[in-house]
């Protein structure tokens, strides 16, 4: 995960040559308004001194959703590109949230937690805000009694919530803003 020191510094110096190329592609007068901060941010990174580093390896899902990510950074800052679309489309994020180590951990603590926290007895209702993805939804509820559960799967993008019907076992599914 991110707590190792060369994998932080890969993914570092591959966000850096992304915003690098960017910046360079794309003048002031062509962002649009909704990513001027965002320009402003990758201008301070591409300033910054490339960091030393060995590349992860290209099944790493972090390396494979930031150069996805990063290649569109041009389109993403003229506003030709959705960047919320861009992030989420195929399973890049979906990997990120599953199967990267830090995220992996995390949602092995939730699901440790959310089963320390259930009552012995009755019905559990669990409403998960930002579901996003469903990496925590499936650990959390392979760690609780399904027969006792209501599950509420919900996020603010109507295209995760449909994605996750019918791949997470929870009961109710909902846009959330």
């Amino acid at each position: 995960g991110l707590e190792d020191p060369a994998r932080r510094l890969a993914l570092e110096a591959a966000a850096t040559r992304h915003a690098r190329a960017a910046i360079a592609a794309v003048t002031a007068g062509e962002v649009v308004p909704r990513h001027r901060r965002l320009f402003d941010h990758l201008a301070r990174l591409a300033a910054r001194p490339l960091p030393d580093a060995t590349p992860l390896p290209e099944a790493a899902p972090e390396a494979a959703l930031l150069d996805r990510c990063g290649a569109a950074l041009s389109d993403v800052l003229r506003g030709l590109a959705d960047p919320v679309k861009l992030l989420f489309e195929g399973d890049g994020a979906e990997q990120v949230y599953r199967d990267s180590p830090a995220y992996a951990a995390a949602n092995q603590v939730l699901a440790v937690l959310a089963e320390a926290a259930a009552p012995p007895t009755g019905r559990l209702r669990v409403l998960e805000i930002g579901a996003g993805t469903g990496a925590t939804a499936t650990a959390v509820l392979a760690a609780l009694d399904a027969a006792r559960i209501d599950y509420w799967f919900t996020d603010i993008g109507r295209s995760l919530v449909e994605r996750a019907r019918g791949r997470i076992p929870a009961q109710h599914f909902a846009v959330l803003d």
